[in-house]
């Protein structure tokens, strides 16, 4: 599922009065488990509550990356740890 359509749903469900949770749950049924995360919508629902309605997310410059900067956050911040030890075997390789 592309991002900016699952921003485009936290929005939608944001002006609704809908929580981040719901929302989060709502996107998942309706999609699939992982097509959206708690701390990613969250983080989303605070820059909302900002004021923030760009949808855009923060494309860093240089060389564009494959990797799902919002679930590879997820997984550091779940257990750190864990993150660590399983980017040391992937480099490792």
């Amino acid at each position: 599922m592309d991002k900016r359509v699952i921003r485009g749903i936290y929005l939608y469900e944001f002006k609704l009065g809908t929580t981040a949770k719901e929302a989060d749950e709502k996107i998942n049924a309706a999609f699939g488990q992982g097509c959206s995360t708690i701390r990613t919508a969250y983080r989303w629902y605070q820059k909302f509550r900002n004021g923030d309605e760009n949808l855009e997310g923060h494309e860093g410059r240089g060389r564009h990356s494959d990797v799902d900067e919002d679930k590879l956050r997820d997984v550091v911040e779940e257990d750190p740890h864990k993150a660590a030890v399983m980017f040391t075997i992937m480099w490792r390789t």
